[in-house]
């Protein structure tokens, strides 16, 4: 049983868990999207452990990025020169009209550090439903009838399952229990 802590002792507790595990990670950039209306940065996080890979998408928002201090500099990376005032609506972290371009320039400046394979592994194994879709879908406020819910639901289970097959019960049980501290 692991005790309560903050997030900064399950941040820690977490990180040493997950090196006793062995999983080898690489992480891709995909660049800027926007993803249900949400503009955001899309990475590919890949493990590895004993000859099998599995490979999950992961989205962070525009809040994750390093702007720089110079906005001429953001402005000749997009060819968006007389622009600069861009900058400073992104830096407090507001959207932009252009959600395409706020993904672009999100995606230029977001760092491949803020990706936390160990906390990313985690969310996986605990956003695994252990219920039925309709359960499921009323302890999230979903329509049952919601063909996106039920995609949603499917790709939890789906990558749930193969997330479990680079750990044992206990090991998953640990994880869990930690990144829900977070």
């Amino acid at each position: 049983m692991i005790k309560e802590m903050d997030c900064h002792e399950a941040t820690a507790e977490l990180k040493n868990e997950w090196e006793k595990l062995g999983i080898e990670t690489s992480v891709v950039k995909r660049g800027g999207k926007v993803k249900d209306n949400w503009p955001c940065v899309e990475f590919s996080v890949t493990f590895k452990k004993n000859g099998v890979s599995e490979t999950f998408p992961w989205r962070c928002g525009i809040g994750y990025a390093k702007w720089p201090e110079n906005p001429f500099s953001i402005a000749t990376k997009c060819k968006t020169k007389g622009k600069c005032d861009y900058i400073d609506t992104l830096k407090s972290g507001k959207v932009l009209k252009d959600k395409v371009l706020t993904a672009k320039l999100a995606s230029i400046y977001t760092p491949l550090s803020v990706v936390n394979p160990s906390e990313i592994f985690s969310r996986i194994l605990a956003d695994m439903p252990e219920m039925t879709f309709e359960e499921w879908a009323r302890e999230f406020g979903y329509d049952t009838d919601s063909r996106k819910a039920e995609k949603t639901y499917n790709l939890c289970l789906e990558y749930g399952f193969k997330a479990q097959n680079f750990v044992s019960p206990e090991q998953k049980e640990i994880l869990i229990t930690l990144v829900n501290m977070l």
